[in-house]
């Protein structure tokens, strides 16, 4: 029996591991930097997707420096920038399994023009959960990059907007997004299965 309880634990564990959205799939490149992506695209299962006012983009992959240097070693090279002003970004996973997720944390340049806004689910609509300006985050050094941390409030999203401020010059950026998916239908599913698995072990032992 404790096998069983052991496994599950494994299963749960390791359907919950944080992951670091880092945009690094883009090749760092004269090409791609300042790829304009206005129908979205997707990166490491989530996908993103622009709310905007023409003739602004909503995505720009770039730099940190946005002026084609690179940034702290801890972050890597590329960075997604919001085409202010009058744009957002809309995050959302596409696991099957997993479409809600936790947020962690996050990089972010300028951090006092970015609004992030959470949202969950009711029924098949979405529902603010929380918005923050990002320079109201509380910081922590990691790998030595200062990095905004999202509390408890911040679970169960089924969408992250990431918008600049109104008045905003130039184009903030954001990197590193740290999310944990939250298997909600998996962990039903492994609820379910151990139910079945224990009453297949207990008539096991009554026979």
């Amino acid at each position: 029996m404790r096998y069983l309880y052991l496994l599950l634990f494994l299963l749960a564990s390791a359907s919950a591991q944080a992951i670091t959205i880092d945009f690094e799939e883009f090749p760092l490149t004269p090409g791609s930097l300042g790829t304009i992506f206005s129908d979205g695209f997707t990166s490491q299962e989530y996908r993103f997707s622009g709310d905007y006012s023409a003739p602004s983009p909503p995505a720009i992959i770039t730099t940190h420096g946005f002026i084609g240097t690179a940034g702290p070693a801890a972050l890597g090279n590329v960075a997604l920038s919001i085409a202010a002003p009058d744009s957002s970004i809309s995050m959302e996973s596409l696991l099957p399994l997993t479409p809600l997720f936790s947020l962690e944390s996050i990089w972010v340049k300028d951090p006092a023009q970015i609004t992030v806004t959470g949202y969950g689910l009711d029924g098949g609509d979405f529902i603010e959960l929380d918005s923050v300006l990002v320079s109201d985050l509380t910081t922590a050094s990691i790998d030595g990059v200062t990095a905004y941390l999202f509390d408890s409030s911040w679970q169960n999203l089924a969408r992250v907007d990431f918008a600049a401020t109104v008045g905003t010059m130039g184009q903030p950026g954001i990197d590193n997004i740290v999310v944990t998916a939250v298997p909600i239908p998996a962990a039903v599913w492994l609820f379910g299965s151990g139910l079945g698995l224990l009453g297949w072990f207990r008539r096991r032992q009554a026979d």
